[in-house]
């Protein structure tokens, strides 16, 4: 099964980029696939939502200019 919640993308990208898995942030909309998938692969996950609840581990932003701040620190 390759698609998400799966670990598939995450794990080609790392094998061939030699980028460690808790290095790739998984950007997404959806909480059950999107967030679910990084949580699998152990990665970092930032959840683009309106949904104001919060969630463990995840980061939830509410403007995707909100990533660049995230992403540069």
């Amino acid at each position: 099964i390759v698609g998400k919640p799966n670990t598939f993308m995450i794990d080609l990208l790392a094998s061939r980029t030699g980028i460690k898995k808790d290095q790739i942030a998984v950007v997404g909309d959806t909480y059950s696939s999107d967030m679910e998938m990084a949580n699998r692969a152990g990665a970092p996950s930032i959840w683009y939502t309106n949904d104001k609840q919060t969630i463990k581990d995840v980061c939830v932003i509410n403007e995707l200019s909100e990533i660049i701040g995230l992403v540069t620190r």
